[in-house]
């Protein structure tokens, strides 16, 4: 009896538990959200109400962001962060088919992602704060390769359950959000309390406000629009030249299973040095440029896998390098915070790339190779906006 009793928490470790979260949060996220224009236009809104549907997950989890952080900073309580994070997150993906005013529908999606942000903020902070260099780069390597095959399943599943019936993909969501629900109950949770900052280390509360801070997150933040816009709508312009919902979640679940050969050597690459995080993001961001360029003219054959497989090469370049570079210059106190502000970051591109690609189609007259070629700029800018803050961090250590 007591080995019956006992097994769940043997096979249910806290890596087994980190690495389901890390896949359900993606499959999740990428289950209800990927294809979201096409359910959305098929509900009835239109373009403008959609790109504001779709901002509104981000806005939560914006607000979200620094929230978690500053509670997970305060007072180490990860199990319960998660429990509420999951719970809250099925809860809204199960409400989304009922939202049939834009009004409900945007409450919905932004309470989704207010509760989802907390799931990956907490994973990441978890990793940062370890300092074995070898330990680290497995940790942050076979997380994200948990996230990415979740985000290459939801792709393929919400193609395939997009051309049954669009409401399966929200309920599909939401079980599964239930069921890592209760197997994070398993979770160990470190003990004891997080010490609070001793009088002399006050300056740390003050951190963000360090010269060079804000230029970091506001690269970030040029990136994640120009992605979001592309990334959202770059469906719509393939179901709009005549592919299927079904080929297209195949598509995108193909063409993200290329970030799963980057993440160990992004990994390996950004846990060498501070220097190395940063090159390694500054290498992402010159990517992503790369997508904006051809997506006009890949839409048929083999050539529709392009666009997204060096997007998501470029993520595991960029998302890795971002938040170990982030050790360079953030107190070990504040870390989760800082975690915070870059899921922020992420999520506040999410809000206006959408709505600006929107803007942009909508001034082309619903053409969309000019409304692609109009943001690619803006990675280009953020990657010179952060080669300067990584002379400016290396340098000041």
């Amino acid at each position: 009896m007591k080995i019956l009793y006992n097994w769940p928490k043997k096979v249910f470790n806290n890596s087994f538990i980190f690495l389901s979260i890390a896949f359900a949060s993606n499959f999740v996220v990428n289950l209800t959200s990927v294809l979201f224009s096409i359910f959305a236009t098929d509900m009835g809104f239109s373009t403008s109400e959609t790109g504001l549907a779709i901002s509104a997950l981000t806005a939560g989890a914006l607000v979200g962001g620094p929230l978690w952080g500053r509670l997970i900073d305060k007072f180490g309580k990860r199990k319960v962060a998660l429990l509420i994070s999951l719970l809250g997150q099925a809860l809204f993906c199960s409400f989304t088919p009922l939202a049939h005013h834009l009004l409900s529908l945007v409450i919905v999606r932004f309470l989704f992602g207010f509760f989802m942000v907390a799931q990956a903020l907490i994973l990441n902070e978890l990793i940062v704060k370890i300092e074995e260099e070898r330990r680290r780069s497995r940790e942050i390597s076979n997380t994200n390769i948990a996230r990415g095959v979740g985000y290459s399943l939801g792709c393929l599943c919400s193609g395939f359950l997009g051309d049954l019936h669009p409401n399966f993909s929200f309920y599909l969501g939401s079980l599964v959000a239930i069921l890592v629900f209760f197997i994070t109950f398993y979770l160990q949770e470190e003990p004891g309390k997080v010490a609070p900052l001793p009088q002399a280390k006050n300056h740390t509360k003050h951190w963000i406000l360090q010269k060079g801070i804000a230029p970091f997150y506001f690269s970030i933040f040029l990136r994640s629009t120009a992605v979001n816009g592309l990334s959202y709508f770059l469906p719509l312009f393939w179901k709009n030249m005549g592919q299927t919902t079904a080929l297209i979640g195949l598509v995108l679940a193909i063409s993200n299973l290329a970030q799963l050969f980057f993440f160990p050597l992004s990994g390996k690459i950004s846990c060498r040095s501070d220097l190395m995080a940063f090159r390694s993001a500054r290498f992402g961001f010159l990517l992503t440029t790369i997508p904006f360029l051809i997506a006009p003219f890949s839409y048929r054959g083999a050539l529709i896998f392009l666009p997204q497989c060096i997007l998501s090469i470029s993520w595991a370049f960029f998302y890795i390098g971002a938040t170990l570079a982030l050790r360079s210059f953030t107190p070990l106190q504040r870390q989760g915070e800082a975690l915070g502000w870059v899921e922020t970051s992420l999520n506040f591109g999410g809000i206006v790339g959408p709505n600006l690609f929107a803007f942009s189609l909508s001034s082309f007259n619903n053409n969309f190779p000019p409304a692609f070629l109009s943001l690619s700029f803006l990675p280009l800018i953020a990657f010179f906006i952060f080669r300067r803050n990584e002379e400016r961090f290396i340098s000041r250590n």
